[in-house]
């Protein structure tokens, strides 16, 4: 790319997406999980690994920084869980999963909405500051698309928390519309919005169920 990248968004080449965690990030937020690691212990050792993950896309020239969504155990649940609430995680290993190396099925993650889902205060903004203040190149965040937060005919929404799906688009559309001010307010001028469910139209035999 050299002196020839572009400085403002689009750039010629980014990364899209998560980049993959790295070991001692993963144990430490199982650790986290399991009740051995605090949650400033966990902390820290995400600001240690958004520094080197800052410093590795400086070096190897890209224009656009993220923090790899380090912060993150899957890319969409903490917009869900931790900033909407509402809404918890589960795990599908009969009608969709992965496959890793070894031919071993590795379980979904997905999210069940059992509660409105209400923004009250920025979700994402502290980390866009943080992973600023390591670089004076453009820093991207990312969003979950809407319909990586429920599924495109509505399925694991509770009837309880939502007669109808408009209400729910109404609170989502209000969630995006708090948010993306929250990040501009912060410095934040670039936001990419993950975009996956829309392959469930490609599958005929998902279309159908």
């Amino acid at each position: 790319m050299g002196n020839t990248a572009p400085h403002n968004p689009p750039f010629r080449a980014e990364h899209i997406g998560s980049l993959l965690r790295p070991p001692e990030l993963l144990n430490a937020r199982a650790d986290n999980e399991a009740g051995r690691l605090s949650a400033a212990e966990l902390h820290k050792v995400e600001d240690e690994h958004i520094r080197k993950v800052v410093a590795f896309q400086e070096e190897v020239g890209l224009q656009s920084i993220t923090d790899g969504e380090y912060r993150r155990g899957v890319f969409y649940t903490d917009f869900a869980c931790r900033g909407l609430k509402g809404a918890e995680v589960y795990y599908e290993s009969e009608r969709m999963f992965f496959i890793d190396d070894h031919g071993n099925k590795i379980a979904v993650p997905l999210l069940k909405i059992n509660g409105r889902l209400r923004w009250t205060a920025p979700i994402h903004a502290d980390e866009f500051k943080f992973t600023q203040s390591l670089t004076k190149r453009t820093v991207k965040m990312t969003l979950p698309s809407p319909t990586s937060i429920y599924s495109v005919d509505g399925r694991n929404v509770s009837k309880e928390a939502y007669t109808g799906l408009d209400l729910l688009r109404t609170d989502l559309v209000d969630a995006y519309q708090k948010e993306l001010p929250a990040l501009a307010a912060a410095g934040c001028r670039y936001v990419q919005l993950d975009e996956v469910p829309i392959a469930m139209y490609c599958d005929q035999s998902g279309a159908r169920r």
